[in-house]
């Protein structure tokens, strides 16, 4: 039997007059990799963002591992659709947030390895390119094994090859490291998995 992670009860979201979701029911078993795929406007990176604690749900409850989100979700990290790399840090720092404690620096590597840059470490962002960002913005979402890893839309600002390589490479590594997933995404086309929402 598979382990429940995340519930999702009768949630909706209200800014003023307009519904940005309603009426949302969903539950996420541990290892799960869930794609949500919709119209933009659909609410789909609202949810994303109430599971991660960065917005409160009007109505209904969010709960992971049976305890409700109030406030900011330490138990996930999110990757968002542009980088959001800071420009004044090496790649590395980007990775540990300045935390040198030699095994920060040493997953920071092995991440890097795994993105296959792991050159790249004392580069700045303003050198790579936007696939590169993306790749040490998915292992920075990767650091210390969330037990959920929320990615909203991370392949958006990509080109086709560009965008085939990263999802081939979310897939691997969220596999390999047993990582519950939601993902959403307006591209119906891009192949995740076998569970969509």
């Amino acid at each position: 039997m598979m382990s429940e992670l995340l519930t999702i009860n009768d949630v909706t979201k209200v800014y003023g007059q307009k519904t940005a979701l309603g009426n949302a029911n969903l539950t996420i078993n541990q290892n799960d990799f869930v794609a949500l795929v919709g119209m933009s406007g659909g609410g789909k990176t609202t949810l994303l963002r109430m599971i991660a604690g960065l917005e409160q749900p009007s109505t209904g409850k969010i709960e992971q591992s049976g305890q409700e989100i109030n406030g900011i979700n330490r138990q996930s990290r999110v990757m968002f659709q542009d980088d959001r790399l800071l420009p004044w840090m090496t790649v590395r720092d980007n990775l540990t947030f300045g935390n040198h404690q030699e095994d920060k620096v040493r997953q920071a590597d092995e991440l890097l390895a795994a993105v296959e840059l792991a050159d790249y470490g004392d580069y700045y962002p303003s050198r790579l390119s936007g696939g590169q960002k993306q790749r040490i913005a998915l292992a920075r979402a990767l650091m210390d094994n969330p037990p959920l890893l929320l990615l909203d839309e991370p392949l958006g600002a990509l080109d086709a090859l560009t965008r085939l390589k990263m999802q081939d490479l979310i897939m691997d590594l969220t596999q390999s490291r047993q990582l519950t997933t939601v993902l959403v995404t307006a591209k119906s086309s891009v192949n995740y998995g076998p569970r969509y929402s």
